[in-house]
C-alpha cells in the first residue's frame, strides 16, 4: 500500500502532472533490447561479437577407441544447442516482442476509452470498454511473463550445455553461453514489467483543472 500511494504521489501530481509520462520511455529499452535479443538469436555476423546464445570453439580430438562414440555424443549436443536456440531462443522472445507492440496498441485505444467515458466502477463498462482494458493488462503482463520464461531458459538451458561439454571426457569442442544476450533479455523484462505495472496511472484521465484526475461524473479521483 505504501508503495502504491508513493507511486500515485509521483505519477500523478497535481499541477502539470508532467512526471506521469516518464513511464513511456520505458518502452524504447524494452524495444532495444529485445531487438538486440532477437538479433543475437538470428545473426551470424561478426559484427556483432559476444552477443550469441551459445558459441563453440573446436580442439583437436584426441586418438582414442571411443573416438566415434566420443564424436556422436558431441554432435548430438551441438544438435541439442541449436535446436534450442532456433526454436527456444528465438520463438520465446519474438512472441514476447509482439506481445507487447499489442499491449502499446490496446493502451492507445485503453486510454481514449477511458477519456471519453472517464473512470467508472467495472460493472458500467461497457463490451468495448472491458476489451481494450483486458487486451492492455492481458497483453502487458503475458510480454513480461514470456520475456521472463524466455531469460529463465535461456540462463538455465545455455547453462546446462555448457557444463555438458565441459565435463565430457577427450571432448572435441567447448560450448559457451553468451552473458550478453541474457543481460538484455532480463533488461527487457525489468523494464517490460514496470511498464506494464504503471498502466493503471497512465490510463487515468484527466481533468482540465490543475492536472486532476476526474471520474466521469466530474468527481476528482
Amino acid at each position: 500500500m505504501v508503495a502504491m500511494k508513493l507511486a500515485k504521489m509521483f505519477l500523478l501530481p497535481k499541477g502539470t502532472g508532467l512526471i506521469r509520462y516518464i513511464p513511456y520511455v520505458f518502452i524504447i529499452p524494452v524495444i532495444v533490447f529485445h531487438a538486440l535479443a532477437l538479433t543475437g538469436c538470428v545473426s551470424t555476423s561478426p559484427g556483432i561479437p559476444n552477443i550469441y546464445d551459445l558459441s563453440s570453439t573446436l580442439f583437436p580430438s584426441a586418438t582414442s577407441s571411443n573416438n566415434t562414440l566420443l564424436k556422436n555424443e558431441i554432435t548430438d549436443l551441438i544438435t541439442t544447442a541449436q535446436d534450442l536456440q532456433t526454436e527456444l531462443f528465438n520463438s520465446v522472445p519474438a512472441g514476447a516482442a509482439v506481445l507487447f507492440i499489442v499491449g502499446l496498441v490496446a493502451l492507445f485505444f485503453f486510454k481514449r476509452d477511458r477519456k471519453k467515458n472517464g473512470v467508472v466502477e467495472w460493472y458500467e463498462q461497457g463490451k468495448w470498454s472491458k476489451i481494450v482494458k483486458r487486451g492492455t493488462y492481458g497483453a502487458l503482463f503475458l510480454s513480461a511473463a514470456m520475456t521472463f520464461a524466455a531469460a529463465l531458459a535461456t540462463s538455465q538451458s545455455a547453462g546446462a550445455l555448457q557444463i555438458t561439454s565441459a565435463v565430457m571426457e577427450n571432448a572435441s569442442v567447448l560450448i559457451k553461453t553468451g552473458t550478453t544476450i541474457q543481460v538484455f533479455q532480463w533488461i527487457a523484462f525489468g523494464f517490460g514489467l514496470s511498464f506494464a505495472l504503471v498502466v493503471p496511472f497512465l490510463a487515468k484521465p484527466k481533468g482540465e483543472s490543475g492536472g486532476e484526475y476526474v471520474d466521469k461524473e466530474g468527481n476528482v479521483v
